[in-house]
């Protein structure tokens, strides 16, 4: 006789039940969380009674008596008597796949998907062979009851995406709709987003090569320029005789920006190139915007806080030509930035322009949005098209709410760069000073004092 424990089971087998022990082990890794709730967890393999365990001669048998409770159990029949269970299920379970840095566990209430798919099984089906092929079979079963779900769930999911994004909209942003669609329209045809490629690679851009003394030399000069108070500048030389600039080569020749600041450390994940001046000025300019925030975390809330850095970053391309970068080479550096975010503008964009509907109106039919869709674009598109883009920005939504922000904030400062110059950095610096302070609005009062010829005074 042997004892062998798994996680929370102990399990009492002969070497003659090896294979039957093996099977239960097999089972319980495909849902173990789902299984603790419904199996003892002693379990005996030998032929006779002992105490406190519970005796099982086919593994089999003996969970199909448990899935056959469970099926008829109340839990399950309440869950079958709510509107959208499967919704919020497959809500849920989104969140869970899709959170990889574990931003969104208040969300769920079980940190463990396969129970929530467990669920999702009993929901959808009702004979036991099905429940048992989702709980204890291969990943293809799952995978096929979950395209199952998504197919009967995609319209109430992407109305509830639609109001979070409204209510977040309502929260944040006084008038975005009318201010953003018109300036979603310009920057479109701006930048001609609807021919730019999707690639990211370093070398076919064959930018000017730029070593590490290069790039903080020049970085230096553009310290001097912005701010001739020279506070950057000493902030900047601090980070660095303190080891607060952490740099981080890139080793790969796709581009894959996983630069970025936390409270003591900047991180800069370097490519070698003129590139590089961009990546540094978008990065500090984080830095001196979170010196001046006494709450951190209203900072991190406040969907303003991209802005500096993006119009700090376009800003830092004029010296680069003043240095003899051309400007085709330029607008290369420029098109990494915009291929980033090319998805997520279209993204974005029709998320606002669906969000506004749905609050003109409330829930939208299938009806409503695949004609929204066929009318915003210029040839005819597939059902299985239209699906595709209802669960991209849908997830878009559930996976990251950085999506929406670095979106709002990119076409802010692709924006408002065009108005404000050089001469305009005593502007820059007080909505940098005042960032916790300020809303969308605010800046988009600022721009517009410009338009008018008013000078900005702080208050």
């Amino acid at each position: 006789m042997a004892t062998y424990k798994y996680k929370d089971f102990i399990f009492d087998f002969t070497v003659y039940k090896k294979n039957e022990l093996d099977k239960f082990i097999k089972y319980l890794e495909s849902n173990y969380s789902f299984f603790c709730m419904l199996l003892p967890h002693k379990i005996s393999f030998i032929d006779n009674k002992r105490k406190d365990y519970t005796y099982v001669k086919n593994p089999l048998l003996f969970i199909n008596k448990y899935i056959e409770m469970y099926k008829d159990s109340d839990v399950i029949k309440s869950l079958k008597e709510k509107d959208y269970i499967l919704t919020y299920l497959y809500r849920d379970y989104l969140f869970y796949e899709l959170d990889k840095r574990n931003c969104f566990k208040k969300w769920i209430d079980d940190e463990d998907s396969n129970f929530i798919t467990s669920l999702m099984a009993y929901l959808k089906y009702d004979d036991v062979n099905s429940i048992r092929s989702i709980l204890l079979n291969s990943k293809y079963s799952k995978e096929k009851m979950l395209n199952e779900i998504k197919d009967e769930v995609r319209i109430p999911l992407f109305n509830i995406v639609l109001k979070l994004t409204n209510d977040a909209i309502d929260y944040r942003f006084n008038n975005l709709y009318d201010i953003f669609i018109p300036i979603m329209d310009e920057l479109s045809k701006k930048h001609q987003l609807d021919n730019l490629k999707f690639d990211y690679n370093l070398e076919e851009h064959n930018l000017t090569k730029l070593n590490y003394d290069e790039l903080n030399n020049l970085y230096i000069e553009f310290l001097k320029r912005i701010d001739p108070s020279l506070v950057w500048l000493k902030e900047y030389n601090r980070c660095c005789l303190d080891n607060k600039i952490i740099i981080r080569e890139n080793t790969d020749d796709q581009y894959n920006n996983k630069s970025g600041v936390d409270l003591e450390n900047i991180y800069l994940n370097l490519t070698g190139t003129v590139l590089d001046f961009s990546i540094l000025s978008h990065e500090f300019a984080h830095h001196m915007s979170e010196l001046k925030m006494d709450d951190l975390d209203t900072y991190k809330d406040n969907l303003i806080r991209e802005f500096p850095s993006f119009y700090f970053e376009n800003l830092s391309n004029d010296l680069l030509k003043e240095k003899g970068i051309s400007d085709d080479e330029i607008e290369k550096i420029k098109s990494i930035r915009k291929k980033y975010l090319v998805i997520v503008y279209k993204k974005i964009y029709d998320l606002i322009k669906f969000s506004y509907m749905y609050k003109c109106k409330g829930n939208l039919s299938l009806e409503e949005i695949t004609n929204t869709f066929k009318n915003s674009y210029n040839y005819d598109l597939s059902k299985e098209v239209i699906d595709r883009a209802i669960d991209t920005i849908s997830s878009s939504v559930i996976s990251t709410g950085t999506d929406l922000l670095q979106i709002i904030c990119y076409i802010m400062g692709d924006y408002l760069s065009s108005k404000f110059d050089s001469n305009d950095l005593d502007v820059m610096k007080y909505i940098t000073e005042e960032l916790v302070l300020l809303k969308y609005e605010d800046i988009i009062d600022i721009s517009n004092n410009k338009d008018n010829n008013r000078v900005y005074v702080k208050q």
